[in-house]
């Protein structure tokens, strides 16, 4: 997500640094009147170092974004193909074992189905592996046809779920992570460009127009 740093953008603030002082090192005249206001190549230098550890970060992150979302899509597209087709076979189970109490608790069937996603596997797992696990059971669904390949074939896509579970909140936390550090360096450089721009605009104060050069927008 992009944020903002104080009134800008990240964007706006990458930018802004980058033309400041790329400016301030090739424009002469703003380059002297800058050195006169104690703003040398040592101090445009550490700004730059500022800069690109911004944008170092800033790319960083938007990589560790793209990676959760592509793996938050694939875990949610398993997941929904799952819960599709413990929904029919579990509709179909309950009509099945409508006069038989115990079977009805083995299968989880009298209760409904849990909206968050550790009770909702787990009922899923019960499901699949009861049945599995039972032979009478595994024939009585299959006159619904539920045949011992659908059972096998759930149990593989409750591992799948689970694997790209782990896979995405492990994503999702280095992305976190690297949200945190582009904060950071995002932050770090908002305070240089703020205190560049500060003294350059009494540096620059009988040449407002040099300060447009730096990124500035003055009334014309």
């Amino acid at each position: 997500m992009t944020a903002k740093t104080k009134n800008k953008t990240e964007l706006e603030v990458l930018e802004t640094s980058r033309i400041a002082i790329d400016n301030a090192q090739t424009n002469l005249q703003i380059k002297e009147l800058l050195e006169e206001v104690g703003i040398g190549g040592k101090e445009l230098s550490e700004g730059q170092q500022i800069h690109l550890s911004a944008v170092e970060a800033y790319n960083f992150n938007k990589i560790g974004n793209n990676h959760e979302s592509i793996s938050y899509r694939e875990f949610s597209t398993e997941k929904k193909a799952l819960d599709n087709l413990y929904r029919n076979h579990r509709k179909k189970a309950k009509v099945m074992f409508k006069n038989e109490p115990r079977e009805l608790i083995h299968l989880n069937l009298q209760n409904t189905i849990p909206a968050t996603y550790l009770q909702w596997i787990d009922t899923v797992k019960r499901f699949y592996t009861y049945v599995n696990e039972n032979p009478q059971t595994k024939q009585q669904l299959a006159l619904f046809k539920i045949k011992d390949e659908d059972i096998q074939s759930a149990l593989q896509l409750i591992l799948k779920v689970e694997e790209l579970r782990k896979v995405y909140l492990n994503e999702k936390g280095k992305s976190q992570e690297a949200t945190k550090r582009k904060n950071q360096a995002l932050s770090k450089l908002d305070k240089w460009l703020r205190n560049f721009m500060s003294t350059a605009n009494i540096a620059l104060d009988d040449h407002p127009q040099l300060m447009e050069a730096l990124g500035k927008q003055t009334k014309s």
